[in-house]
């Protein structure tokens, strides 16, 4: 696990994120995904006019690049950093609550798919943390993580510790 350098106090002294902020995150995450979704439909449509086989193409590996790139703003680098654009944007940080750092891009994956899984029941990943005293996902009480209040920052930069690994 990484230690974030500007992480000013443990998570037991700071506020869990409110869950309004945690889904307007989601949604600002969502929107920054689907805008580089956008110029690989219209590129591959263009080309797809010229030549089927070349935009079938063209959009098969723009998809796959731009589902790589959200894989890693979504996933890895919440937990290199604590946060993901959206994230970033209204001041929620994603900490181990045990030591207070990051909680790696491994577990950021992890923690995705474990939320993915339980939400694939009803919601129940969601509905946990609108009942939880510290608006706490199962998946998160499972691995031990919380999302906390911080100071918002920027959307961008997408590498805001300077690596991009």
């Amino acid at each position: 696990m990484t230690d974030m350098p500007y992480q000013s106090q443990p998570p037991t002294q700071m506020a869990p994120a409110p869950i309004g902020s945690r889904f307007v995150a989601i949604i600002i995450d969502w929107l920054v995904i689907m805008a580089m979704f956008i110029p690989v439909f219209i590129v591959a449509f263009i080309l797809g006019q010229i030549s089927g086989i070349l935009g079938g193409l063209v959009g098969f590996i723009g998809y796959l690049a731009v589902f790589a790139l959200s894989i890693y703003i979504t996933m890895w680098q919440l937990g290199e950093t604590g946060q993901t654009p959206g994230k970033r944007s209204q001041g929620v940080m994603v900490l181990s609550t045990e030591t207070g750092g990051t909680i790696g891009g491994g577990m950021g994956i992890a923690r995705y798919f474990l939320g993915s899984i339980i939400n694939s029941f009803c919601f129940a990943d969601i509905i946990f943390a609108l009942i939880d005293s510290d608006n706490q996902r199962l998946s998160d009480k499972l691995l031990k993580v919380n999302a906390y209040q911080v100071q918002p920052g920027e959307i961008m930069p997408i590498f805001p510790d300077g690596k991009p690994f």
